[in-house]
C-alpha cells in the first residue's frame, strides 16, 4: 500500500486502486442498523451491495478508459473512492469529438446495466419496488435480500443521469466542454465548464448545510478543487505545447567550463549562476558533458577539489532547437538538455528535469 491506496488488481494492462477511505462506505450503511437483532444479517447484505455498487462503478470507469484506448490514449490507472472512481488518463485526446465520445462511454455503461437488471421485473412484481421505498428510513435498506435488485438498477439510473450534468469534473462537464472547444478552443472551453462546475459545487455545499449531509459537502468540495485543477493543468498543457525556447523572456545563464578546468571551479561557477547545471566544452569548444547541482556537494569538493571537471560530467544528453516547443522537451524523456540556436546552432542553456521544471513554473506563472 503506498499514499493510502491499494493496489487489487490489474484488469486489461489498468492497475485498479481503492482508497483506504473506502472503507466509510461499509461503515455509513452499517451505521442505521446498530442495535437492530439482525445487524450482522443486514450488515453483509449491506456490504454485498456496496461492492456490486462500486464494481459497476468500475465498469464506468473501464468505459471511460476502454473507449479512451481506442483513440490511443492510454489509461496510467483506475481509484475507487468512497465518492465514486477515477480513470487516470495520460493525456487528453487531441480532437473534441473523441472526448465527447470517451465521456459518454461512463454513463451509457450505467444505463446499460440498469436495462440489464430491469429484467428483475419479469419475474417479480413492481410491487417489490413499492416495499423498498415505504421500507426507505428508519427500517433497513435490504429488508429483503431480492431488493438489492431494483435498488442497484435505480442506482446505476442516478449515476448515469448524475454523471450528465454539465458540470466539471463529472461527464456532463467533460461533453460540455468537447463541445465548447470545437467553436472556442479547448482552454476557453474548459475555463466555462470548469466555472459553472464549481458553481454546481457551491449548490453542493449550500445544500449540505442545509441538509445536514457531510457526503454532499464532500461531494461539493471535490467538485470544486478537481474543477480548479484541471482549468491549470489544461492551461500548462496548451502553454507547453505553444511556447518554445526562445519565446521565453529569462532563460537560465550558460555556464560554460572546459574539461581542463577543476571541480572547485565549477563550484565557483554553480554558485554564480544559481544552482543551473553546467556545460563542459571541450578543447575544441564543442559540447562535452554536462554537471548537475548534486554533484556538486561540499564534501565532494572538498575530497579533491583539484580534479578535472570531465572526471564528473555526465556526457548522455539531449540537444533541442531552441524553435521546439517546450513539450518537446518533456516528451523526449530525456534527464539532461541542451539548447542550441536555431540560427548557428550555438549553446543557449543547459537543463535538467529539476531545472526544466523550475523554468516552465516560473515562465508559465509569468
Amino acid at each position: 500500500m503506498r499514499s493510502g491506496v491499494w493496489h487489487i488488481g490489474t484488469i486489461t494492462g489498468i492497475p485498479v486502486k481503492v482508497h483506504i477511505s473506502f472503507v466509510l462506505v461499509f461503515l455509513i450503511f452499517a451505521f442505521p442498523n446498530i442495535g437492530l437483532d439482525e445487524f450482522w444479517r443486514l450488515f453483509l447484505w449491506d456490504s454485498l451491495f456496496v461492492l456490486l455498487l462500486f464494481s459497476c462503478v468500475l465498469l464506468h470507469e473501464f468505459g471511460h478508459a476502454l473507449t479512451a484506448r481506442r483513440y490511443g490514449v492510454g489509461t496510467r490507472e483506475i481509484v475507487l473512492l468512497p465518492i465514486g472512481g477515477l480513470a487516470m488518463l495520460e493525456h487528453l485526446p487531441e480532437k473534441p469529438v473523441q472526448e465527447l465520445v470517451i465521456a459518454l462511454a461512463g454513463p451509457a455503461v450505467n444505463f446499460v446495466i440498469a436495462l440489464v437488471l430491469s429484467a428483475y421485473f419479469l419475474f417479480y412484481p413492481v410491487d417489490q419496488l413499492i416495499a423498498y421505498a415505504n421500507r426507505f428510513g428508519p427500517a433497513p435498506i435490504f429488508a429483503h435480500p431480492l431488493l438489492i435488485i431494483p435498488v442497484l438498477m435505480l442506482t446505476n439510473l442516478m449515476l448515469g443521469v448524475f454523471n450528465l450534468i454539465p458540470a466539471f469534473p463529472m461527464d456532463g462537464g467533460r461533453v460540455l466542454r468537447a463541445l465548447l472547444a470545437i467553436r472556442v478552443g479547448r482552454v476557453n472551453a474548459t475555463r466555462i465548464a470548469t466555472g459553472l462546475g464549481q458553481i454546481f459545487a457551491a449548490g453542493f455545499v449550500a445544500l449540505a448545510f442545509y441538509t445536514s449531509s457531510v457526503l454532499v459537502g464532500i461531494i461539493g468540495l471535490f467538485i470544486f478543487f478537481a474543477a480548479r485543477r484541471e482549468l491549470k493543468v489544461v492551461r500548462t498543457t496548451d502553454f507547453l505545447k505553444s511556447t518554445s525556447f526562445s519565446q521565453i523572456a529569462h532563460l537560465p545563464p550558460l555556464i560554460v567550463l572546459y574539461e581542463e578546468q577543476t571541480v572547485s571551479d565549477a563550484a565557483e561557477a554553480m554558485l554564480q549562476g544559481q544552482d543551473w547545471p553546467i556545460l563542459v566544452q571541450d578543447g575544441q569548444g564543442s559540447p562535452a558533458g554536462v554537471i548537475e547541482p548534486v554533484q556538486l556537494q561540499p564534501e565532494m569538493v572538498q575530497s579533491n577539489p583539484e580534479a578535472p571537471v570531465r572526471s564528473l560530467m555526465n556526457t548522455q544528453f539531449a540537444v533541442l532547437n531552441e524553435s521546439v516547443p517546450l513539450q518537446a522537451a518533456i516528451d523526449s524523456g530525456a534527464r539532461l538538455l541542451l539548447v542550441l540556436h536555431k540560427s548557428d546552432h550555438s549553446p543557449i542553456c543547459v537543463l535538467n528535469r529539476a531545472s526544466l521544471t523550475r523554468l516552465i513554473a516560473e515562465s508559465s506563472n509569468a
